[in-house]
């Protein structure tokens, strides 16, 4: 009948946007591992959709929605990890806290942000010996971030511990990059961050050149 039509050609069309939702999450999250996400459609009565697994080992990986039948997505993902580069090196150990991600080791994509940055902070102070105030919080001179970019490799699993490795990948007349690899408790790198510092007056807003104390510092 016409309402039996209507709900089947809804399911199509719905399916149809899960198709391209999910590969473009995918694609973005450059994702090897096991996931699972459901959809919930109660008020549609759709049956639920559940990203349920991820096929590595196939060329190229697959994907396996299961749910409104079973359907394979075809996903070429670039996981090459980067190359390492002379410089700075600092390394940080942290607990991957529950907050931060979930047992299928799902993790928000900003939170590397956060943990670059404490390695970041740590490498200033405990390596460099640089007051906190005199670099972070200086009335004088700032230093904001001008660029910053992530990959992911792998997935993080609360409870268990991430390495930061940390350097000064390249040092400018009036910037600096700062480079993170983070590896999960058994050495495998799954995430890499980058980001790109300039100096700044403050009252001005200009980019000045690295003072010759700072500059001395990164580059040891």
């Amino acid at each position: 009948n016409a309402l039996t039509k209507s709900a089947d050609k809804f399911r199509t069309e719905a399916l149809s946007v899960f198709e391209k939702i999910v590969v473009k999450q995918v694609e973005l999250w450059k994702i090897g591992w096991e996931v699972r996400r459901t959809i919930n459609f109660d008020r549609t009565h759709i049956s639920p959709i559940m990203l349920h697994r991820i096929l590595p080992k196939s060329n190229p990986p697959m994907i396996l929605l299961t749910g409104l039948g079973k359907l394979r997505y075809p996903i070429q993902m670039n996981t090459t990890n980067s190359t390492s580069t002379p410089g700075s090196s600092f390394s940080i150990s942290r607990r991957i806290q529950f907050s931060e991600a979930d047992p299928a080791g799902i993790s928000f994509f900003a939170n590397v942000y956060s943990w670059h940055h404490e390695a970041y902070e740590a490498f200033i102070t405990d390596h460099l010996q640089i007051d906190y105030g005199k670099w972070f919080l200086s009335r004088d001179l700032a230093i904001p971030i001008r660029k910053s970019e992530a990959e992911y490799f792998g997935p993080f699993h609360p409870g268990r511990t991430a390495r930061i490795d940390f350097q000064i990948s390249k040092l400018g007349s009036s910037s600096f990059t700062a480079e993170s690899k983070i590896y999960n408790e058994k050495s495998v790198l799954c995430s890499t961050v980058q980001t790109v510092h300039v100096f700044m007056d403050v009252k001005t807003g200009a980019k000045v050149d690295i003072p010759m104390e700072f500059r001395q510092l990164l580059s040891n």
